[in-house]
């Protein structure tokens, strides 16, 4: 098994991880909470950072080691009496585990696996709920910038309510799962299982990475991208290029000029 991986920051502070272990390997997404913390350098780096650090040290299963995770965080955010909706970070995950001839794979957010099988098939995991919200909010920023006649990047700060809101709705019955810290963690991840000598590659990437085919349609959909065995250095850079050809987000309408981007490759 060989394993390549690829992160970039687009700002100070990288909100995406990535985790390679003897039993799991993780692509982590994070996001700042809506209001100021003491979570350093951000809450969503300090959320990844945190389960970077500490998953391979917990006991259980991997889900069972998240939520400890969790619990632990809730509780140390809760001495500091920041456990509203607003200040709590939270995280996209995509992992892989290995159980003997299977492997296993879990999303949660908008971090997503493809699978590109030695058949020559191939599946996209991805959960469509916070991706929905996002593309809501997309089409209002696009409405806005249209009617009062200015840029999409310049309409960005008058959606803010809009954001707000569909933030708020992590983890409840009509929004979005995701992961973060909770007194009672129960997240739903997607899960989906497959024989090993099956496989071919299996990729794991933050959402920043799918831009190549999402925002900006570099290519026409993931398995055309993964199709064949790119250069992802390269379509990391063809992603960059892309962002800042576009410093006002009108040709590729979008809520900040890049996003970081991560990408962890698993060939056998």
């Amino acid at each position: 098994m060989k394993i390549k991986k690829y992160t970039r920051k687009s700002h100070q502070f990288n909100e995406d991880r990535y985790l390679v272990h003897k039993d799991v390997i993780m692509v982590m997404d994070g996001a700042t909470a809506l209001e100021k913390s003491s979570l350093k350098p951000t809450s969503g780096s300090f959320l990844v950072n945190k389960i970077k650090k500490d998953l391979p040290k917990e006991k259980g299963t991997i889900i069972e080691r998240l939520d400890s995770i969790s619990k632990k965080l809730y509780k140390m955010l809760e001495k500091s009496n920041t456990v509203s909706e607003k200040m709590l970070p939270s995280c996209g995950l995509s992992w892989v585990e290995f159980d003997n001839e299977y492997v296993i794979i879990h999303t949660i957010g908008d971090c997503e696996a493809f699978i590109a099988k030695k058949d020559g098939s191939t599946k996209r995991i991805i959960i469509n709920d916070l991706i929905e919200l996002d593309n809501k909010s997309i089409s209002e920023l696009i409405k806005i910038s249209k009617e009062q006649k200015i840029s999409v990047k310049n309409a960005r700060s008058k959606i803010d309510n809009i954001l707000i809101k569909h933030r708020l709705m992590m983890n409840k019955n009509d929004g979005y799962s995701i992961f973060t810290p909770s007194s009672n963690p129960n997240f739903e991840y997607s899960t989906h299982v497959f024989k090993k000598d099956e496989i071919k590659d299996i990729y794991l990437y933050s959402d920043g990475f799918a831009d190549a085919f999402t925002t900006f349609k570099l290519y026409k959909s993931a398995e055309d991208l993964f199709s064949k065995n790119r250069n992802l250095t390269k379509v990391i850079e063809k992603i960059v290029k892309k962002a800042n050809q576009d410093k006002e987000y009108n040709k590729y309408p979008r809520f900040k000029m890049i996003d970081d981007i991560t990408i962890v490759k698993i060939t056998f």
